[in-house]
């Protein structure tokens, strides 16, 4: 496997061992990512180190990173620096903080393209929530950054707007549980909020409910949907998603930064 991946490197056995043994330090398998041995590991960890200082002003376990995602060992400095830019300034809007904690939490994000992955999708949630909804969300959320925006972000979306009362409701959930993003569309959010909607339970119910077993959700909509009917006066519907409002209905009520 390694002489396919690398056949330089078999006339040069000393930096193959230098190579392996900065692997094992780091607790890589060089069979998984046989490619890495071609490129020089050290170098590219003080080149992550001291990019990071410099656009951060701080040091990050630079290690733990390349363990985490091992592709970024072939990035150029100007690559890293300007997907840090974008983290701190675009996204975070000058907080270092979060940005740093979204790099570790998220390495993988520093490989993806600006142009075609990070700024389309920043761009879109913000124009379908909120500017200042987005950092929250992908602070709570990392892996938000590595979803896929036609296959996986707008059709989550797009279900959710559907079943959410208002848009604040929806804002709410996601600000409590920016994790729905994460779930199977077609597996886990359509046939939950769909069953949700059936039991005549509010739209929050999804927040507490996504990620329980299919077992312990329906144990929860059976104890609960009695209790609300209990409790709701005669003929008063739990929600209704806004795209089931009738013309005349009155808009819902917006807070102050919808």
């Amino acid at each position: 496997a390694l002489r396919r991946a690398a056949p330089a490197l078999v006339v040069h056995p000393d930096l193959v061992l230098a190579r392996l043994a900065t692997l094992r330090r780091l607790g890589l398998d060089p069979i998984k990512w046989p490619r890495i041995l071609c490129y020089d590991v050290e170098r590219a960890l003080d080149r992550l180190d001291a990019v990071a200082f410099a656009e951060l002003g701080r040091r990050l376990d630079v290690d733990a990173i390349l363990v985490a995602a091992p592709a970024l060992v072939g990035l150029s400095e100007a690559n890293l620096a300007a997907h840090l830019a974008f983290l701190r300034d675009d996204l975070f809007r000058g907080d270092v903080d979060k940005a740093a904690r979204v790099v570790l939490r998220r390495p993988a994000a520093l490989g993806l393209s600006l142009d075609d992955n990070l700024r389309p999708l920043l761009a879109f949630l913000r124009d379908r929530l909120h500017p200042d909804a987005v950092p929250d969300l992908v602070y709570k959320y990392p892996p938000l950054l590595g979803l896929s925006l036609e296959r996986n972000l707008a059709p989550k979306l797009a279900l959710l707007e559907h079943h959410a009362p208002s848009r604040d409701a929806l804002l709410d959930a996601l600000r409590r549980r920016p994790s729905l993003f994460g779930y199977s569309l077609d597996r886990r959010l359509r046939p939950r909020l769909d069953a949700i909607r059936r039991a005549d339970l509010p739209f929050e119910t999804i927040v507490i409910t996504a990620a329980l077993p299919d077992a312990h959700f329906r144990a929860k909509l059976l104890h609960d949907a009695p209790a609300l009917a209990l409790r709701r006066r005669p003929g008063r519907p739990a929600h209704r998603p806004a795209s089931s409002r009738e013309p005349d209905d009155p808009p819902p009520v917006q807070s102050e930064d919808a």
